[in-house]
């Protein structure tokens, strides 16, 4: 409340409104959930690090809706990330391909993920989900460029529907 500059709004747009965001001090480890099948990112799922020298579950945090995550502010040590609350008809899996449904124990599963020191990064460490069963697979693109929409144009969805009109789920 006593901290940050006021805005003073006139009806005009407000730019320049930017903000520069600091990390924590520490190791990084980044990456992203991908369909196996489609090469496409996989939206959303809850995401765990381990402790790999104890598999002592450490933090957890969402994947955005790109399926991208990260976990910041590390200390050195080694580490195992899983993909645990993944979107239905996927299954959970350990970074370094090994299948781990709940309750998943991830010894001896799983590649390590060493972060050497603070200022360690390690990106790329995508996993790759398996789906299992029947589903529709496709994309909504901009009809003026053929561009995949994403979040910067809104909201955009599709809905299905059965012969007879009743809305089956949409996405």
């Amino acid at each position: 409340r006593d901290h940050g500059t006021p805005l003073e709004l006139s009806g005009a747009d407000a730019t320049g409104i930017d903000f520069d965001l600091t990390l924590p001090p520490g190791g990084q480890i980044i990456g992203q959930l991908i369909d196996a099948d489609t090469g496409l990112p996989v939206m959303g799922g809850w995401m765990t690090l381990i402790r790999a020298e104890h598999n002592e579950f450490f933090r957890g945090v969402g994947a955005t809706g790109d399926g991208m995550y990260h976990f910041s502010g590390l200390a050195p040590g080694e580490y195992k990330v899983l993909a645990e609350w993944v979107p239905d008809g996927y299954t959970p899996e350990l970074f370094g391909g090994d299948h781990c449904p709940w309750p998943c124990d991830p010894n001896g599963l799983g590649q390590v993920i060493t972060i050497d020191s603070d200022a360690d990064v390690e990106s790329g460490k995508d996993i790759y989900l398996d789906f299992e069963g029947t589903r529709i697979v496709g994309r909504i693109t901009r009809s003026d460029t053929g561009e995949p929409v994403n979040g910067q144009f809104g909201w955009a969805g599709v809905d299905v529907f059965n012969p007879h009109g009743h809305w089956l789920g949409g996405a």
